[in-house]
């Protein structure tokens, strides 16, 4: 794949992403830890229920923000790690991983099936945060969109889009997990992973992993539709975004109208 291909895939991808972004009608607060684990979400967590969360790993911050300031149950899950990483009273840990091949019954489940065997009620009000290192594809592209809206809040991180901008992943997976996102969820918030750099054009960091903070469409007034918020071609970072390593510098999301720039010069350069 030549550099042009992949500056049009990028361009495509960042359109439909930002297309996606709705302004919170609350404003976003910080949860989990100062730097790596800390994620933005609306202040809007009193009503939820449970918070699930997959890929926990060493680290587990977030869930206890979540359980301590809000009296969550948190059910966790890793077939990584043999416990949780804290311990706490509201904190339910299955050493179990997510998957949706078949083969791989025996170590990892999908969420739904997690959920269901958990005994939460079915009008629970849910909020998913996960990190599950590319599962998250196959996360939104095959579970129904009824059980999907189940959750009020998700928080997750979006991984190897270096490779999702292929030629194949970028038609056959990258637009359908975007397209099926968007027909229940808004985008509040996005943080570029500053740990995961994988390309420089010019000033510009492109990173492999974002962080992604999803609102259920419910939760937004009726006299509220996209019509309302312009266009978005330039992301810009919130007050309260931090690197994901200490003593680090934030990375801006890519501006459109730069990334189009490119793409006039792209072929002379090539």
């Amino acid at each position: 794949m030549n550099h042009l291909n992949i500056i049009k895939n990028l361009i495509a991808f960042y359109t439909e992403l930002y297309d996606m972004i709705v302004p919170s009608d609350r404003r976003l607060i910080r949860l989990g830890a100062a730097y790596d684990g800390g994620y933005l979400i609306p202040e809007d967590l009193s009503s939820i229920n449970y918070c699930f969360s997959p890929g926990v790993s060493d680290m587990a911050d977030f869930e206890l923000d979540c359980a301590r300031i809000y009296g969550m149950p948190i059910f966790m899950c890793d077939h990584t790690v043999e416990s949780s990483p804290i311990k706490h009273p509201l904190f339910h840990f299955l050493k179990k991983g997510i998957g949706y091949n078949p083969s791989m019954r025996e170590f990892a489940q999908p969420v739904s099936s997690w959920v269901n065997q958990s005994g939460v009620g079915k009008d629970a009000e849910l909020l998913l945060q996960m990190d599950i290192e590319g599962a998250e594809y196959d996360f939104f592209l095959c579970e129904t969109a009824s059980f999907l809206k189940r959750f009020r809040y998700i928080i997750f991180e979006m991984h190897y889009l270096h490779l999702m901008l292929t030629e194949d992943n970028f038609k056959s997976r990258l637009i359908p997990f975007l397209n099926k996102i968007k027909t229940s969820f808004d985008i509040v918030h996005i943080h570029p992973n500053t740990s995961t750099v994988f390309a420089n054009i010019g000033d510009l960091k492109l990173t492999h992993c974002l962080e992604i903070t999803l609102a259920n469409k419910k939760i937004k007034t009726e006299s509220a539709n996209k019509s309302d918020y312009a266009c978005v071609k330039k992301y810009e970072k919130h007050s309260l975004d931090a690197p994901n390593l200490k003593d680090t510098e934030n990375i801006n999301l890519p501006d459109l109208d730069h990334l189009n720039k490119l793409l006039k010069i792209a072929p002379r350069n090539l």
